[in-house]
């Protein structure tokens, strides 16, 4: 679950990876996650999508590949310099 305020909406994608609601609205957050407990297959699947979002947008192969383009970038912009 994640409140729709900033980062969070811009990263869950609610019902599919969590839920976004609209603030810290304690009666909207328990009206939003008592069915997930009656249905623990989506609650399953739901959690799961997070798990690879996650991973595939912030884990350490991206974030690697991200640091080499950079360096990769920044040398070719000296070499032009430099050039």
């Amino acid at each position: 679950m994640a409140v729709g305020r900033g980062g969070p909406a811009e990263i869950v994608r609610s019902g599919v990876d969590g839920i976004l609601l609209p603030g810290a609205d304690p009666a909207g957050m328990a009206q939003a996650v008592t069915p997930l407990a009656a249905q623990r297959d989506e609650a399953a699947s739901m959690g799961g999508a997070a798990q690879e979002s996650a991973r595939s947008r912030f884990g350490l192969a991206r974030h690697v590949n991200g640091v080499q383009a950079l360096w990769a970038s920044l040398a070719e912009t000296r070499q032009r310099r430099d050039g």
